[in-house]
């Protein structure tokens, strides 16, 4: 298995807004990963995760997954793998904010914006 083929090829199926896939496929880099990466990876699979439950309108799981996620990467700040955390996770704080008002049904309406990631290299 090759972590950054892999890591990459979930890179583009987030961007593309395949969260359940690029979830897939960054669970394969988790589950073999033994060291001090390993909650990096499984932060990145919660963000997918509450993309992905975004879409479905489960605005719970949605939010709870952007919880995880972002307690999961907050450690790895500002960025690991050329992945610009310190940038990113402002942004998944502020998606959080309009799920979480989807979910407590004090708005019916937010602009959720899709995040894309981009990795230096």
């Amino acid at each position: 298995m090759e972590v950054e083929f892999l890591l990459d090829q979930g890179i583009d199926l987030f961007n593309g807004r395949h969260f359940f896939e690029a979830h897939d496929v960054w669970e394969e880099i988790w589950q073999a990963e033994r060291g001090p990466m390993r909650d990096f990876y499984k932060g990145l699979i919660h963000l997918a995760g509450g993309f992905h439950h975004y879409q479905n309108e489960n605005f719970r799981g949605s939010a709870a997954l952007f919880t995880s996620g972002l307690r999961y990467l907050r450690p790895y700040r500002p960025g690991r793998m050329g992945i610009d955390l310190a940038a990113i996770l402002p942004r998944i704080e502020e998606q959080l904010a309009k799920v979480t008002h989807l979910r407590d049904g004090a708005s019916r309406h937010e602009d959720v914006e899709f995040l894309t990631i981009h990795r230096q290299k």
